[in-house]
């Protein structure tokens, strides 16, 4: 049982490493795009004046315009590729979170979970995973009131006091009833 566990942990860890290398590079790749962009911007303007003749001189514009043309095509592959790997890696991203949110059968956890980053909705699945949201205990306003682990957890993940998750929960349980 303890290798599963070390194997399902292992794997994790894996997996986040991966998407923190995968939004590190997505990050780079952005960077990448940016100055790709820039650069053909710029290419298209030099082309732009040499078509306009304002670069004609000793009879070289066609050797230059070729090697202009040449340096945007090498360009415009570089930012074909950094584009592709961007949309690859929003690709997983969706498939990640989908995948996640299917693991969550109770609606009332699924809610509140669409909301959270790819990262923190990682742990909120591995937290409550098959649970259903238990009720709250406790009664009347400014009454007494006692959270299990697992709703102490959520209260915290979604940033909420205890009191302020109970008052939430209390809402929604009306809600439901009306």
């Amino acid at each position: 049982m303890e290798d599963s566990n070390t194997v399902a942990d292992a794997t994790k860890t894996a997996d986040a490493e991966r998407l923190a290398k995968l939004e590190t590079d997505n990050e780079k790749f952005k960077n990448e795009i940016r100055e790709i962009a820039s650069k053909r911007d710029e290419l298209k303007s030099k082309l732009k004046e040499i078509e306009d003749g304002k670069l004609m001189a000793d009879g070289k514009t066609k050797e230059l315009l070729d090697a202009k043309i040449k340096e945007f095509e090498d360009l415009n592959s570089q930012f074909t590729d950094v584009k592709a790997k961007a949309d690859e890696y929003e690709n997983y991203k969706k498939t990640k979170r989908d995948g996640l949110l299917a693991e969550i059968k109770d609606e009332e956890l699924k809610s509140i979970a669409e909301d959270l980053s790819l990262d923190k909705l990682e742990i909120f699945v591995k937290k409550n995973k098959g649970t259903k949201t238990p009720d709250v205990d406790g009664g009347s306003a400014g009454g007494k009131f006692t959270l299990t682990d697992a709703q102490k957890a959520e209260a915290k993940l979604m940033n909420l006091s205890e009191s302020d998750y109970y008052e939430v929960q209390s809402n929604r349980k009306i809600k439901k009833e009306q």
